[in-house]
């Protein structure tokens, strides 16, 4: 009798059981269905913007000539050191041992890294030299906690032989002051995209490279300026200068090549600190320190017409 009655009951829950899984399923089912079908192309949109990742080449900087082709500025690749803040949990004997290294104050380097103790990147120093790369490297770093970028780095083989005139490029690869500046639209091109397919932890998988999108640039740019004659001029101007030691800073400029100024602009100084010539504008027109005739910075109409590249 017990059995009997206790009968319907089970099967009253069972019937509720099914049903309640039944409605789950066509849930599910449903669900899916919208999701392949109705929402497939919005949503393979958002998977693509998180795999994608279009970033911005740099062009690399033009070199720079005399009127023979000689050269007087130069672009060459070095590597930047950068942490990850958040992951470079170490004691302050390993940043004594970086800082060391790299030939940089400790103090200060520990002071940056607790100041951006919340940031996921930190320049370290810029543009180290392979010996320093190597030294960093052997280091016992945590993992993902550093890395290495390649940034491009200006150099002058003439050393100071005609600095004022050239100017130089900043940290950033920015022309200040002299050709460096006024040709910037030149010596720069014009910078490429390339794409980059990442993993689900962020990992890059892929470079995806088009050649309409790669970065375009002068091999160089020529100067009327002429080397020997600049090296000669400068040399006189230096043997005059120990001779009569004057006070006061001297320019001289002619309208042929060599220009000069003195004391001699220090390359990857600022130009202002040292030479009145170059705190001109390009082709501006200064009274000359030694005589009433004008004084310039480069020959204008020499100078080639406002350039893009195809």
């Amino acid at each position: 009798m017990n059995a009997s009655s206790d009968a319907p009951g089970n099967r009253g829950r069972v019937r509720f059981i099914a049903t309640v899984i039944l409605g789950l399923w066509t849930i599910v089912i449903g669900r899916l269905c919208i999701v392949q079908w109705k929402q497939a192309d919005e949503l393979a949109s958002y998977a693509t913007q998180q795999q994608l990742t279009e970033v911005t080449v740099s062009a690399r900087p033009a070199d720079i000539v005399d009127r023979s082709g000689r050269l007087l500025a130069t672009t060459i690749v070095a590597q930047s050191l950068f942490v990850d803040p958040q992951r470079l949990d170490v004691d302050d004997a390993f940043i004594d041992d970086v800082a060391d290294t790299l030939s940089i104050d400790a103090e200060a380097l520990k002071n940056r890294i607790s100041d951006h103790a919340d940031k996921r990147f930190l320049w370290v120093k810029r543009r180290i030299t392979d010996d320093e790369a190597v030294a960093i490297q052997m280091l016992d770093w945590p993992d993902s906690a550093y890395g290495f970028r390649d940034e491009f780095l200006r150099k002058y083989p003439q050393g100071h032989v005609a600095s004022h005139v050239l100017g130089y490029r900043d940290i950033d690869g920015t022309g200040r002051g002299g050709v460096e500046q006024s040709l910037n639209y030149l010596i720069e091109g014009v910078s490429g995209k390339r794409k980059l397919v990442r993993d689900a932890v962020g990992r890059i998988v892929e470079v995806s490279f088009d050649p309409d999108s790669e970065p375009k640039r002068f091999d160089a740019v020529q100067l009327t300026l002429d080397l020997t004659i600049q090296m000669f001029a400068e040399k006189a101007l230096d043997e005059i200068m120990d001779e009569w030691k004057p006070p006061e800073r001297v320019r001289l400029s002619w309208n042929l090549a060599p220009a000069m100024c003195w004391p001699w602009f220090p390359v990857r100084l600022t130009h202002s600190a040292t030479c009145p010539m170059c705190r001109a504008t390009p082709g501006e027109t200064r009274p000359s320190a030694s005589s009433t005739s004008p004084a310039r910075h480069s020959n204008r109409s020499s100078l080639p017409k406002r350039w893009k590249p195809d």
